[in-house]
């Protein structure tokens, strides 16, 4: 039996997710604890809390923490007496332009047209740039494993270069409800999916209604329709309007679930990813899958031309071409769901799970707590 402290996110109650994150955390605790692990949370946000960490882990004999992360915002330097694992829940590469570092700072320039300055905006990315690499080199250095979600970011991510024995991969893993869900079959609709946070620039959903203005043009495929879940997003809702999109349905914030199973395509358009649960979720209900190439993962889950479709990043016009072949081609649809829901098993929680007790085992067998 192991004592884990799962620190950065509060303990997710199983039922309200904010985000893909949380419920992967939820998954990780509840398979740990099916082992016989003790997990216990720490919300590590404010100052308080970072100067309170050493005691709680010394007063809960933590034998291993795993840092739970999506900031690079490191509030202050500690030095735990225990082995410490950073997990980072997204892809290191995270794009960002002055328009998005704005928009979240709540900082309104005096004058607008800086943003659509080409110079400035690549001046902020290499600066951006430049700080993650030193952030996530100073946190690697201080912790025992830096685990990414999938060896394609081992490219390019300074870390790796500089502590190779300290950088490995992990991915996420499906709930065993999930795994089930892949044997079965559905009764699938003429339906395509999209499941994300609607609101969020990087989901780019303006370019999948761009791409699916495309899709009704087709006379042929007038009886399918696109299901958005995911909130109901006004500036969506408004872009749908303008452009005249006619059988384009915004669901709101709905369990998928019912969602999953009547799709027959799930379209992801995100400008980055770390290793997305949703299309994982959506495979394993028979959805075929299609997406941008737009991160680096996105070849862990997609067998380009086996269980889904890869898209050079932002050709709306050869998306919305494969999306409409997909859809007026039965045979290949049913091919490749079939593949999709094979292809998840490698994405168990066992298979994952015991990647996950050979590092901790390895990592206190090599630095035990103080």
């Amino acid at each position: 039996m192991t004592r884990i402290a799962f620190l950065g996110y509060p303990e997710p109650d199983g039922v309200h997710f904010g985000n893909g994150v949380a419920r992967v955390i939820f998954n990780m605790a509840k398979a740990f604890r099916e082992r016989g692990d003790i997990v216990i949370f720490y919300h590590l946000f404010s100052l308080e809390q970072y100067s309170g960490l050493n005691v709680f882990l010394i007063n809960n004999q933590i034998d291993i923490a795993i840092w739970h992360m999506t900031s690079l915002k490191i509030k202050r330097p500690f030095n735990p007496p225990c082995p410490l694992i950073c997990l980072w829940h997204s892809t290191p590469f995270f794009h960002s332009n002055l328009t998005d570092f704005l928009d979240k700072h709540k900082i309104k320039p005096k004058f607008s047209k800086l943003l659509n300055n080409c110079l400035f905006n690549h001046l902020y990315s290499i600066t951006h740039s430049i700080y993650n690499s030193l952030a996530f080199s100073y946190i690697t250095a201080h912790a025992d494993r830096m685990v990414l979600l999938s060896e394609t970011f081992f490219k390019g991510f300074i870390p790796s270069k500089i502590y190779p024995h300290k950088v490995i991969a992990i991915p996420n893993f499906l709930s065993e409800i999930d795994i089930e869900a892949s044997h079965k079959s559905y009764d699938k609709k003429k339906e395509v999916l999209f499941v994300g946070r609607v609101g969020s620039k990087s989901k780019r959903i303006d370019l999948l209604l761009k791409i699916w203005a495309i899709v009704e043009r087709e006379e042929q495929l007038r009886d399918w329709q696109l299901n958005i879940c995911g909130g109901n997003n006004e500036t969506a809702i408004e872009l749908s309007h303008t452009i005249g999109l006619e059988r384009v349905h915004f669901m709101g914030h709905v369990n998928p679930e019912d969602y999953y199973q009547t799709g027959s395509v799930f379209c992801m358009t995100s400008s980055y990813e770390g290793f997305p649960m949703v299309l994982l979720e959506a495979a394993a209900r028979g959805c075929v899958l299609i997406s941008f190439n737009s991160f680096e993962s996105a070849a862990d889950i997609i067998e380009d031309g086996e269980n889904g479709i890869i898209i050079n990043n932002g050709d709306i016009n050869s998306y919305a071409r494969e999306l409409i072949n997909l859809m007026k081609n039965d045979e290949t649809r049913v091919t490749m769901a079939a593949e999709a829901q094979r292809s998840v098993s490698r994405f168990s929680s066992e298979a994952i799970m015991n990647h996950w007790q050979e590092l901790i085992d390895e990592v206190c067998k090599n630095k035990p707590k103080a």
